[in-house]
């Protein structure tokens, strides 16, 4: 089938955590000495702050964001009994994570693929993010291969509920059959299938969700 759109989430599908991990920063490893930290509970104490930053859905400007970020990495620090100074480490892990673009590295080849998907495609990227993720695809020119971008946190919902699909929907006038979705991201593309959308699921490092009921690609040369 012919699409006319394909809608692309943004983590792990164009660019992915240069440590492994999100949260844990260039910058938190930089000034955090994993040896001052609890590191037997470390993985349960990330769980449980990591989820409190997810139930924060509106989320409109950078400095709401660095106080969101402050306060998670106060608090994470805090129960992970760290030594040190834990308000001004915190602080500076926060502006870091807000302000640069240290926590993000695109993916292998991503320009290569997105032009090619240009030339066939109007292209839309939908992600559950941040403000900080608008400035950081303006200075990697990523945003000018989307015709639009839709950032969970300005919406104040995220990709949980499908009124976040339909606002593409609405905006782009897409019918059923029209729009290819992309994600890594299971639970994403089964409320995407309940909108309309024909599904892929990536996995960029082939390592998981080999028994998907999703087709599986590596990259978007695969489409």
């Amino acid at each position: 089938m012919k699409y006319k759109y394909v809608v692309v989430d943004f983590g792990k599908v164009l660019a992915v955590p240069p440590t492994g991990n999100w949260y844990l920063t260039p910058k938190f490893l930089e000034l955090v000495g994993m040896d001052e930290i609890d590191q037997e509970n470390f993985d349960d104490i990330l769980k449980e702050h990591r989820q409190k930053l997810l139930d924060i859905i509106d989320v409109k400007t950078l400095d709401e964001e660095y106080e969101m970020f402050y306060k998670f990495y106060y608090n994470f620090l805090k129960d992970l009994k760290y030594q040190g100074d834990i308000e001004n480490v915190s602080k500076e892990i926060a502006y870091d994570r807000v302000y640069s673009t240290t926590k993000y590295k695109l993916c292998d080849n991503l320009f290569n693929e997105l032009d090619n998907l240009k030339n066939k495609y109007k292209l839309i990227m939908l992600t559950d993010n941040y403000p900080d993720i608008v400035d950081f695809l303006r200075e990697t020119k990523v945003d000018e291969y989307f015709e639009k971008i839709y950032v969970s946190s300005l919406y104040a919902m995220t990709k949980k509920n499908i009124k976040f699909f339909e606002e593409v929907i609405k905006d782009f006038d897409i019918k059923p059959g029209e729009a290819l979705f992309i994600d890594d991201v299971e639970s994403n593309l089964d409320n995407a299938v309940k909108c309309g959308f024909d599904c892929l699921l990536m996995d960029r490092y082939c390592s998981n969700n080999k028994n998907s009921k999703y087709k599986i690609i590596n990259n978007l040369e695969n489409i």
